[in-house]
């Protein structure tokens, strides 16, 4: 279930891309403070990259980024590494297991702690971190007149929300 959740997350992202291949300029356009989509698309992607290998390690560091790479500018590219992540994805053990997560912690000054969590916490981390950044894109695409579908970058439990009251 909460696999299924996580590539539901990831497909909002395919999505997105989906809509920006009609208007391929947009991708890679700063729409706002050297913000644009293909940044977020990669940073995303970036945490899930970083989540993979730490199922066999047992370490996941979130410090492992992929800046300035081709995903930022390629909106193919990254369709192409997002369907990978989707395809491991569905591929995964559903077992929980423990992890050490590593992450940088100051933005003053450069240090890393470690911390103690599991692959099910992390998976929940990463459908919330991905629905966050749906939603930053979803507002740089509306700032270039972009529609994005409504359900584009919500929280699940905005959505269910929604759907209590009646709103589709």
């Amino acid at each position: 279930m909460l696999r299924d959740a996580v590539i539901h997350s990831l497909l909002q992202i395919s999505d997105i891309l989906e809509v920006v291949v009609q208007l391929p300029e947009t991708y890679a356009v700063n729409f706002y403070c050297d913000a644009n989509a293909g940044k977020h698309v990669r940073h995303v992607l970036d945490h899930f990259l970083a989540y993979l290998p730490a199922i066999e390690t047992g370490v996941l560091d979130y410090n492992m980024r992929n800046r300035d790479s081709v995903v930022e500018n390629d909106r193919r590219a990254a369709k192409e590494q997002l369907d990978g992540v989707v395809k491991v994805l569905k591929t995964l053990p559903v077992d929980e297991k423990c992890l050490k997560i590593i992450s940088e912690i100051d933005v003053t000054n450069t240090k890393s702690d470690s911390f103690s969590s599991n692959t099910s916490r992390e998976l929940l981390y990463l459908i919330n971190h991905t629905m966050h950044h749906a939603a930053y894109i979803k507002l740089l695409a509306k700032n270039c007149d972009i529609d994005l579908p409504e359900y584009i970058g919500l929280a699940p439990s905005t959505a269910s929300h929604m759907r209590e009251i009646g709103h589709k």
